[in-house]
């Protein structure tokens, strides 16, 4: 299913994949923050894996494109990867709010040598031991060069095909593309949300 975001046919500079699963709770709000961005400039790719929910009939009229992939957020997110046409991949979950940053963060990827990186993590609740949490999170991925999910990461589609995308694994894939791609690159990082 595709919608008129990126109407005049040139290529996106960036694809958003959003793997999701029963998601009817975020999923509308997710993509509804795209609608105020640039539309020339992001694509929206919302992969399924096999939902019992409304999620992908909430998600159609708001995403470029809707697909229906397997189980695994892996193959989700590289069944996403091959439907998507922009120059970065924006790997980004259903209930993961964008950075108020974000269209510096486009501004940025349209000029800049790094070819990956994630941003820093804020949780929403608001107990002290949240800022505790994402304060250890932040300063584990500053050191190791490693993300997970909820960071947002982005790299370069010619370097995410370079490695043959996510490794086809239940859990942890984030990790696992993290530690290639920083034996790759220079990892960009540290974009507050």
């Amino acid at each position: 299913m595709t919608n008129n975001l990126c109407a005049d046919n040139r290529q996106p500079l960036v694809s958003v994949i959003i793997p999701v699963l029963n998601e009817s709770g975020h999923i509308e709000h997710c993509l509804r923050q795209f609608h105020d961005r640039d539309s020339r400039v992001v694509e929206i790719v919302v992969v399924d894996g096999g939902s019992a929910d409304n999620t992908v009939a909430l998600a159609a009229p708001l995403a470029d494109r809707v697909l229906v992939s397997g189980d695994c957020r892996s193959a989700q997110m590289n069944a996403g990867v091959r439907a998507a046409s922009g120059q970065w991949l924006i790997f980004l979950h259903a209930d993961t709010r964008l950075p108020r940053r974000f269209d510096s963060l486009l501004d940025c990827l349209s000029t800049t040598e790094y070819v990956w990186g994630f941003c820093r993590v804020k949780l929403s609740g608001r107990n002290r031991m949240f800022r505790v949490i994402e304060t250890a999170i932040n300063w584990r991925s500053q050191i190791t060069s490693v993300a997970t999910g909820d960071q947002m990461m982005f790299v370069r589609k010619a370097l995410f095909d370079q490695l043959h995308g996510f490794p086809e694994i239940p859990l942890m894939e984030d990790v696992a593309i993290s530690k290639k791609l920083k034996r790759r690159s220079s990892l960009w990082s540290g974009l507050t949300r």
